[in-house]
């Protein structure tokens, strides 16, 4: 069983809460969609820590422009969004997020060994 977080107390209000158990998830890069798994499930897979892949990828958050250059445009911000990047290579990611989800909540945590 996944370990719960203890109630925090926020000393600018005096409100003691509970912080949400972090969910875990796969993500299937080649179909763009995430599944859920439990906490005993993700220790039995063989991860690579760290932020860089094998081959040259890391998971990023949206910028805040656009366009090429000579020609930039300000597109807004996006940091609610993942993204895959790295080798001049950058695609949306599709990530599923509860109903607890907060600014700067994901956290990518490894990359998964190919059998």
């Amino acid at each position: 069983m996944p370990p719960t977080n203890p109630p925090v107390k926020d000393y600018s209000t005096g409100e003691v809460r509970q912080i949400p158990d972090a969910i875990l998830y796969i993500h299937d890069v080649v179909k763009n969609s995430s599944t859920e798994i439990s906490f005993e499930e993700a220790q039995k897979l063989d991860l690579i820590p760290g932020g860089i892949s094998p081959d040259g990828l890391v998971v990023g958050t949206g910028g805040t422009s656009n366009g090429y250059f000579p020609m930039f445009w300000y597109g807004g911000a996006d940091y609610n969004s993942q993204y895959l990047q790295g080798k001049g290579y950058s695609m949306k990611m599709n990530i599923q997020k509860g109903s607890n989800y907060t600014y700067n909540a994901f956290h990518h945590i490894a990359w998964i060994k190919r059998k």
